[in-house]
Order: structure tokens, then C-alpha cells, then sequence
């Protein structure tokens, strides 16, 4: 099956879910090809919406993590003791939840770690980026990518000056609104930055 999909993404133009190709080919080159084909052909007609706006110089930094996994799962997991450490000094932080309507003991913590939880399961992908926009939003960050449940189409359509990958998806996501990916030199070695738009 890997050569199957090898051969039609590269051969053939078979456009392919990111993660399905991540998880399945280990070819970082592949991996990117696959992410801008596929964003291009699901949002290409959005990629207008990229443009940057400005970051106002006043009061606290807005930070705002989008999710399904506001939950017990395994990102937060990985991310709740981060979260409960933060500043709130000159930060102001927003989780933005796309997930379940799920109470449970580490939705909890999320809401307590966070200084606005804010419900956009309701919510259309150009919805949220509106909404992060009017809330000023200064730094979207992203932790789902192109796994289950995610909301990249919000991303396109900007949520914040700065858009940030995170976590959830340590892949490229191969598209020109995303400006940044947060990973260390074993998720992501600098010699491999090829493999990254």
C-alpha cells in the first residue's frame, strides 16, 4: 500500500490526507508535496485570506490554543502541566474548543490554567477566525493540524497576525497561512527543514 500511494502522489497527482502519508512514509519530501497538494486543493480558493494584520501595541500578549482535545486525551496530557505554568502577567491566554461537550476533571484544568475557554463547536471555520480576530487575538496556535477532529480551514482564513503549529500535528502543514512550527531539534532536526514550508 505504501508504494501503491508513493507512486500516485508522485506519479499520478493522488492527493492524500497529510497525516495518512506522515504516518505511512517516511519521506520528508513526500510529506511536503503531499501537504501543499492537499491544501492547495481543499483551500486553495482561500489562499487570498493569508495576508497579515497588524499586531497592536498594547496591553497583554493575546496567545490563543485551538482544539478538540480541551479533554482527556492524550495532548493534554502532554500539555496541561505547560498550560498551569504559564504567565498571566503580560499574557492573556484563550483555549478555543472545537471538541466534545465533555466535563471532565482535565477539561477542568484546562479552564482553570486558561484565562477565557471559549466553545466553537457551532462554529464555521471563517466563524472562528472572526471571532479570534475581534477578540484580538495575537498568536493562533494550532495543535491539531491535519489529525482527527482538526480545524485547519480557521486557520486559513486567519486567526492572528502570527499562526503557529504546535504539538498534535509535528508535520509540515505545507501552507502559506501557517508561520511557524514549535519544535525541538528531535522533532524536527534543522538539517531536515527541506521537508518544511
Amino acid at each position: 500500500l505504501r508504494t501503491v500511494l508513493r507512486d500516485g502522489v508522485q506519479n499520478r497527482g493522488l492527493i492524500a490526507n497529510p497525516f495518512s502519508v506522515a504516518t505511512s512514509i517516511d519521506d520528508l519530501i513526500l510529506q511536503r508535496k503531499v501537504a501543499e497538494g492537499y491544501v492547495s486543493k481543499i483551500y486553495g480558493f482561500h489562499q487570498e485570506l493569508t495576508k497579515k494584520f497588524s499586531i497592536p501595541d498594547s496591553g497583554a500578549i493575546k496567545i490563543g490554543y485551538y482544539s478538540a482535545d480541551f479533554q482527556e486525551h492524550a495532548t493534554m496530557y502532554l500539555m496541561i502541566e505547560m498550560l498551569e505554568a504559564h504567565s498571566h502577567g503580560e499574557f492573556e491566554w484563550f483555549a478555543f474548543n472545537f471538541g466534545p461537550q465533555q466535563e471532565d476533571g482535565m477539561r477542568q484544568r484546562v479552564r482553570d490554567a486558561v484565562d477565557h475557554f471559549i466553545d466553537v463547536r457551532d462554529f464555521s471555520d471563517v466563524q472562528i477566525a472572526e471571532k479570534s480576530r475581534e477578540l484580538g487575538i495575537d498568536i493562533a496556535v494550532d495543535l491539531k493540524g491535519y489529525t482527527g477532529n482538526a480545524r485547519f480551514g480557521a486557520f486559513v482564513h486567519r486567526c492572528a497576525p502570527v499562526q503557529v503549529s504546535y504539538l498534535g500535528y509535528p508535520g509540515t502543514t505545507g501552507a502559506k497561512c501557517m508561520d511557524y512550527i514549535i519544535a525541538d531539534a528531535v522533532v524536527a532536526p534543522e538539517e531536515y527543514s527541506q521537508g518544511y514550508s
